[in-house]
């Protein structure tokens, strides 16, 4: 699940029914880290910040990072994470998510979210898809499966990868 997932799936009313949890694999978290202009000159592997900024404006319709967007619509920009259900981030460290990702799974622990961050050294975006079967990727998608099935069959029980 991507960023606009996560927004989408997290209740913007106090009314709303909460998801019993989410979690993704691609952290496109916060609207403001495409309007980081400095982060255009990085070389990001695969996706970059021009495409990032490109996307959020598709999304949003309207530049990435400005006052008028709104908090439901940019998971990172919620200002109240209480009561959110427990989330699994999983990023590689030279991602251009990975910082948005640490500042989000920050916020969660905060607010008292069981959140759990898998930061994946020298893994660029997206490589758990387009290099599945490389051991890195498979011990991190087995980590996510076995997260996701203890969450499913018992919310209650011990987290593998919890802090």
């Amino acid at each position: 699940m991507d960023g606009t997932a996560t927004a989408a799936a997290v209740p913007a009313m106090p009314s709303s029914p909460i998801p019993r949890l989410t979690g993704g694999h691609v952290g496109v978290l916060d609207d403001r880290t495409a309007a980081r202009r400095e982060l255009d000159r990085m070389r990001h592997r695969v996706w970059n910040n021009s495409l990032n900024r490109s996307r959020w404006q598709a999304y949003l319709g309207s530049e990435p990072g400005g006052p008028p967007t709104p908090q439901y619509a940019v998971a990172a920009r919620r200002t109240d994470l209480r009561d959110l259900p427990p989330t699994w981030i999983g990023v590689g460290d030279i991602d251009l998510f990975a910082d948005e990702d640490r500042d989000y799974a920050r916020r969660l622990r905060d607010a008292g979210v069981h959140c759990v961050l898998k930061l994946v050294a020298d893994a660029p975006y997206g490589f758990e898809t387009w290099a599945a079967q490389a051991p890195i990727a498979r011990g991190y998608l087995g980590r996510a499966r076995a997260w996701l099935g203890a969450r499913l069959t018992s919310p209650t029980s011990p987290i593998p990868g919890a802090p």
